[in-house]
């Protein structure tokens, strides 16, 4: 039976479902308890862990470099993107029959032109 279920749930899309779920209660549960045991408690037994140690000295340089990558090599990906996400707004603003009749010429609907 769990095979089944398996299969008829992959076909339904339940997998997604259930991530979101689990997700869900993952993120609730740490709120309650860091609310019921208050977060300086939490952070105080966390950093008294010897794991925790650890990683913050692997870590105090290396956030560094993850901030000089993130600006310097995906950066400029950020003006490029919006434009073709706002380009491509429009065109589905003009396009869907949905939205804003296109009565203006060119990339913008009149509203847009107006706006501009």
């Amino acid at each position: 039976t769990w095979c089944a279920a398996s299969v008829a749930g992959a076909g339904l899309g339940v997998a997604r479902t259930v991530e979101f779920a689990m997700l869900l209660f993952i993120v609730v549960t740490t709120a309650v308890v860091g609310n019921t045991v208050g977060w300086g408690r939490v952070g105080k037994t966390a950093q008294s862990l010897p794991i925790y140690r650890k990683l913050a000295s692997y870590s105090e340089g290396f956030w560094d470099y993850v901030k000089a990558f993130a600006l310097w090599g995906l950066g400029w990906l950020a003006i490029p993107t919006f434009l073709a996400l706002s380009a491509a707004n429009q065109a589905a603003r003009k396009a869907l029959p949905f939205t804003l009749p296109p009565d203006a010429p060119g990339l913008l609907t009149a509203h847009g032109a107006q706006l501009w």
